[in-house]
C-alpha cells in the first residue's frame, strides 16, 4: 500500500495504524463501492501456504459481511458515481487456530490482519488508510473452531466499517 509513512499507530490499539485526510467531510457520502477482496500474504506468512480455494472463500465470506452489516443503512452499490466511496481491502495475514487431532484448539488463538483504503470511487482521492491485526476474536460463531478468529476479525471489521460511516455522518 502506498502511503505507509503518513500511518501513524493508535495509541488505543498497537495492532492498529490509520491515516485519515486532514479535515476531510464524507457526509455527503451515502453509498458504498465495496470492491472485491484479495488475500496479499505477507512474505514467508504462512497465508502463502493456505490453499487458493480457502483463501477465495475467506475474502468472499469477508466480503458478504461488510455489504450485510453496512447495506441496511448505506447504499452499496457496484459502479463509481457521486457521492460514493470506494473500499478496497487486502487480507495480508489469515491464521487458523492450530487444531490437535482431536479437534479442539491447541496453542495460537489465531487471527487476520488487513490493508484498507477508502477514497472517492471517481476521483480516488484517499480518505483514510488502514493496517490492522486483529487476534483471538471469539466472536466468530459460524466456523469451524480452526477459523473461528479469523470469522471473528471479519465481523470485527465489518461493524467498525459502519461505525466509521455512522461517525461521518453524525450518526450516534
Amino acid at each position: 500500500m502506498k502511503g505507509y509513512d503518513l500511518l501513524t499507530q493508535d495509541p488505543k490499539d498497537a495492532s492498529t495504524w490509520v491515516w485519515q485526510k486532514p479535515g476531510m467531510d464524507l457526509r455527503t457520502y451515502d453509498n458504498l463501492m465495496i470492491d472485491e477482496i484479495v488475500v496479499v500474504p505477507l512474505p514467508g506468512s504462512e497465508t502463502e501456504k493456505i490453499p487458493e480455494d480457502l483463501r477465495k472463500r475467506a475474502t468472499d465470506a469477508f466480503r458478504e459481511m461488510l455489504v450485510a452489516r453496512v447495506d441496511p443503512y448505506y447504499s452499496v452499490v457496484d459502479k463509481p458515481a457521486d457521492h460514493v466511496l470506494r473500499l478496497r481491502v487486502a487480507i495480508t495475514d489469515l491464521v487458523p487456530v492450530d487444531e490437535m487431532e482431536d479437534g479442539k484448539p491447541a496453542i495460537g488463538t489465531g487471527s487476520a490482519a488487513i490493508e484498507a483504503v477508502m477514497m472517492d470511487a471517481q476521483t480516488g482521492e484517499v480518505f483514510v488508510r488502514v493496517i490492522e491485526r486483529i487476534s483471538g476474536s471469539t466472536r466468530g460463531t459460524e466456523a469451524k473452531q480452526k477459523w473461528r478468529a479469523v470469522e471473528g476479525a471479519f465481523l470485527e471489521w465489518s461493524d467498525r466499517l459502519l461505525d466509521f460511516m455512522d461517525q461521518q455522518h453524525g450518526v450516534k
